[in-house]
C-alpha cells in the first residue's frame, strides 16, 4: 500500500511539474506574443504612415500638373485675347466713335 502511495505522490509530483513547466512557458509565449503584437503593430504604422506619404506626394505632383496645365491655358487665352484686340482695336476704336457720334 505503501508503495502505491508513494507512487501516486511520485505521478503527482511529475504532473505538478509538468503543470509547471506548462504555465512558465505559456507565460513565456504570452510575453512573447505580446512583443511580437507591439512590433506588428508598429510595421503597420510604419507603413501606412508611408502610403499616406506617398499618396500625398502622388496627389500633389497631380494636382500641380494639373495647375501647370490651366496655367499655359489660361495664359494662352490671355494671349490670344491680346493678339485679338491688337488687331482689332483700331475697327473696335472707329465703330465706338461712330456709335457716339450717332448719338
Amino acid at each position: 500500500m505503501n508503495e502505491i502511495i508513494t507512487k501516486l505522490n511520485e505521478i503527482e509530483e511529475k504532473a505538478s511539474a509538468i503543470l509547471a513547466d506548462a504555465r512558465e512557458r505559456k507565460d513565456v509565449m504570452m510575453a512573447q506574443l505580446q512583443i511580437d503584437e507591439k512590433e506588428i503593430d508598429a510595421k503597420f504604422d510604419r507603413m501606412l504612415q508611408e502610403k499616406r506619404m506617398y499618396l500625398a506626394r502622388k496627389l500633389r505632383a497631380e494636382a500641380e500638373e494639373r495647375i501647370a496645365i490651366e496655367r499655359a491655358q489660361s495664359n494662352k487665352a490671355i494671349e490670344e485675347r491680346n493678339i485679338h484686340f491688337q488687331t482689332e482695336k483700331e475697327r473696335l476704336a472707329e465703330e465706338i466713335f461712330i456709335r457716339v457720334i450717332q448719338f
